[in-house]
């Protein structure tokens, strides 16, 4: 064969080398079986060119005709993953039912034709009609590829066209190489050159392999892209609707956030309130009733010796009404939610306990005074504990000194409350009844602090709690 006709079909089979290896290696890096297939279907045509430029001698007839029988056999069996390939490039399922229906009984017609062909390597059979047989499935071929390009056309959608362009170019190249291989053509003033290039069916059949992967190779780019664009909608569209559901569910739990706090707040507003009242009863309330029923006893009762003592019953019991009401009021006033308030408080009183006890009652606290937030219900049961341990130091421990230390380090606040006198059995004053001391105990469990006491020699009480700021 002529030099430039060697040259264009070594080149077109480079081309469709390249175009089997890009198919290839797409179909691993996506794994989409539709590159595989369309990777098969041109190593098929691959073969079936290398194998039609070999050489044989014109007196090894056997040679030849397996030649032709493995010629047949590539370019019609290259038709079952051709089908294959459009059914999964189209979605024809769904897309065009008709036509994938008309792959689907075409793809077992090929398979069986091919089969049948390769027999023939054992088996004999006729010339005539192998090669007749091969016309007709040829045309049985082409009429199917009609129908696809018809039905496809119509459906107007961009992906589908590649496949009419590419299937259409195909399929006329196609054509004019079979026309050349039933009626040969030739010219005695064309060279040799080019009486192989317009009249050998093989060139045509290159032209129409190499035209139409290129269109599928655009086409499958095409795929790709509106693939990449899709799921950057369907990306864009979940970003939304989860923005969107956070939004809703932010917004939810906002709403029930400030709900719960209303309800909290209106929790915590009824129990101070229903504490208050507790303590204006118990505290206020029989004090007052103490002092009426005095007041009316010395109002009816004869004077005598005995009135001295009670009207200093009524004015103790005054006093200690007093001193509730401060500390009541204290307990709910926000301006001494703080350390500042809670050691300030405790100086005057230990100082007005002093006075009244006739013992040295001092309040020592570390400088400055970190710049603690404590709630009323924490000062509360502090300063209780506090006054409470006073209490016990005053009537028992015999003492002329009672001090008071508040230490802070780091988050945690101690109070120790420490006298000089003779200390106290602990377990026979809890066994006598020591609800002062289950008090203090009982309220710093309720603060989750500690309580502890030493009560050999000189009683010390020690307040321990940790501050969450």
């Amino acid at each position: 064969m002529g030099s430039q006709y060697q040259i264009f079909a070594q080149t077109s089979i480079g081309m469709i080398l390249m175009m089997l290896l890009y198919m290839l290696f797409r179909s691993l890096l996506y794994k989409d079986k539709a590159y595989f297939f369309y990777a098969i279907y041109l190593f098929c045509f691959l073969l079936f060119f290398v194998i039609s430029k070999l050489g044989w001698s014109e007196t090894d007839l056997a040679g030849m005709l397996r030649v032709n029988y493995l010629r047949i056999a590539f370019q019609i069996g290259a038709y079952v993953f051709y089908f294959y390939f459009i059914i999964l490039f189209l979605n024809l399922k769904e897309l065009a039912p008709k036509v994938y229906r008309v792959f689907k009984l075409a793809i077992p017609v090929v398979i069986l034709y091919v089969s049948w062909v390769l027999a023939n390597f054992f088996i004999k059979t006729p010339l005539n009609i192998i090669f007749t047989t091969f016309l007709i499935i040829r045309l049985f071929l082409i009429g199917v590829s009609v129908f696809a390009i018809v039905k496809t056309a119509k459906l107007n959608n961009p992906l589908a066209n590649f496949f009419v362009y590419g299937n259409s170019v195909f399929l006329f190249f196609m054509l004019v190489a079979l026309y050349f291989s039933i009626f040969p053509a030739y010219s005695s003033n064309l060279s040799v050159d080019e009486v192989l290039f317009y009249f050998v069916p093989l060139t045509y059949a290159y032209i129409a392999v190499i035209l139409e992967s290129l269109f599928f190779a655009l086409g499958l780019s095409y795929k790709a892209h509106s693939t990449e664009i899709e799921k950057r909608k369907l990306q864009e569209t979940f970003t939304s609707q989860l923005e969107k559901e956070v939004k809703d569910r932010t917004e939810e739990i906002i709403e029930l956030k400030e709900k719960q706090f209303e309800y909290e707040t209106l929790q915590a507003v009824t129990i101070e309130r229903n504490r208050i009242a507790r303590d204006m009863h118990d505290d206020v309330s029989s004090g007052l009733s103490a002092i009426n029923l005095l007041a009316n006893y010395i109002q009816t009762a004869p004077l005598s010796k005995n009135i001295e003592t009670e009207v200093k019953h009524i004015a103790q019991s005054s006093s200690d009404i007093n001193q509730r009401i401060r500390e009541i009021i204290w307990s709910v006033n926000s301006e001494s939610d703080n350390l500042l308030g809670l050691v300030s408080f405790m100086r005057r009183y230990a100082a007005e306990f002093g006075d009244i006890h006739h013992l040295d009652c001092i309040v020592h606290a570390t400088q400055p005074l970190p710049d603690w937030h404590l709630s009323g219900d924490v000062r509360r049961n502090l300063f209780l504990c506090v006054k409470e341990s006073l209490n016990n130091a005053a009537k028992y421990a015999q003492t002329e000194r009672i001090d008071i230390l508040v230490e802070t380090n780091a988050n945690e606040l101690k109070i120790r409350i420490k006298d000089n006198g003779q200390g106290f059995d602990y377990e026979k004053a809890i066994q006598k009844g020591g609800n002062g001391l289950k008090n203090i105990h009982n309220r710093m469990q309720q603060l989750v602090g500690t309580a502890t006491f030493f009560t050999e020699g000189q009683a010390e009480v020690v307040l321990d709690l940790k501050i969450n700021q």
